[in-house]
């Protein structure tokens, strides 16, 4: 199967799934519509993750011993792995770049 035509699974841990809410719990405090967007926004990256996942960008650091890429979504980085023998892509972490990006 060629790497067009390959699919993965797209699993988002729970802490990532944490961080996700709080981030759209947090913006709903100030527009309803524009969380639900974001809702959205996180939604088309986990499916397009399904497709494309090598399209994003290794994130390197010495810190850590998988190889992590990055999607940006709007204002907010998602960090995974993607596991070739599953065809897993592991959604690991939901960053908001406004609050801590030291690290990015």
């Amino acid at each position: 199967m060629s790497e067009i035509e390959k699919t993965y699974n797209v699993d988002v841990n729970d802490s990532a799934k944490l961080m996700m809410l709080e981030h759209i719990i947090f913006l709903s405090q100030v527009s309803v519509i524009a969380a639900e967007k974001l809702y959205e926004s996180f939604e088309k990256a986990f499916d397009s993750l399904s497709k494309f996942p090598h399209r994003c960008p290794v994130f390197e650091t010495p810190y850590t011993v998988f190889e992590y890429r990055r999607l940006v979504v709007d204002r907010y980085v998602l960090l995974f792995i993607i596991d070739e023998q599953k065809n897993i892509v592991h959604v690991e972490y939901i960053w908001d770049l406004r609050r801590d990006n030291a690290l990015l």
